[in-house]
């Protein structure tokens, strides 16, 4: 007859077992090749092209809407705190899109304090600062993608703007999309800063790094936060 496992080790033993599934887990999210394939489930938006860009130049009750990402709490080299960089790669290409159509920009972004500005603001101060475009609408309440979609829909549509084009990171635009859908705003999707496909095989691509980490962080953000928006708002 075997000996009992008291309960004891049988809960180092789970203990050890779940630090090694962790670690395992860290391993393989900070692998390109799984990083990747987490990223392009959710980068189903190709970029616009110039002929698509040329044509929303020309399309009525449209505008420009660049969501918030976060912000750079110490910044004294620009006097104070400044977009992270996330939202700076959002501005840049919603200024390109600005430039290119004339169009005009709502930035959208919230969590503002008695001593921070709202990151509507910050963003609005850069693409003016950094890119000579006056943004026409700041809607600074918005906590999350849902609320950006919710009160920069009310904003929009008290202007008379039906059609949005909705600047955001690739993979959070399935997310982003829905969200403006759902209320009740034609969006053309504007995904920036890719963060790549799987073109072939190489042995890179089994190298853990940092990189790869980060970017699966961000993807498995997006895959639980779709089902999250699934349940609480049906979309």
């Amino acid at each position: 007859m075997k000996p009992r496992v008291s309960r004891g080790r049988l809960v180092v033993r789970l203990a050890v077992l779940a630090v090694a599934l962790y670690f395992a887990s860290i391993f393989i999210l900070s692998t390109p090749i799984v990083s990747l394939a987490l990223t392009d489930s959710l980068e189903v938006f190709p970029a616009l092209t110039p002929a698509q860009i040329e044509a929303l130049a020309h399309r009525d009750k449209t505008a420009i809407v660049i969501l918030s990402a976060g912000r750079r709490i110490y910044a004294p080299e620009f006097g104070g705190d400044t977009v992270d960089a996330l939202a700076l790669e959002r501005i840049r290409y919603g200024a390109e899109l600005a430039k290119k159509t004339g169009l005009p920009v709502l930035v959208s972004g919230g969590l503002a304090t008695a001593r921070d500005p709202s990151l509507a603001q910050i963003m609005a101060e850069a693409m003016e600062r950094d890119y000579g475009i006056a943004v026409k609408w700041q809607e600074s309440h918005s906590i999350n993608t849902a609320q950006n979609a919710m009160f920069s829909s009310a904003i929009l549509k008290e202007a008379g703007i039906t059609n949005v084009i909705l600047v955001t990171h690739a993979w959070h635009m399935k997310r982003a999309r829905a969200s403006f859908l759902a209320n009740g705003m034609a969006v053309t999707p504007a995904p920036t800063a890719f963060a790549g496909h799987i073109r072939g095989f190489s042995l890179g691509f089994l190298y853990p790094n940092t990189a790869a980490l980060r970017m699966s962080g961000f993807a498995m953000h997006e895959i639980v936060g779709r089902e999250w928006y699934r349940v609480k708002y049906g979309y």
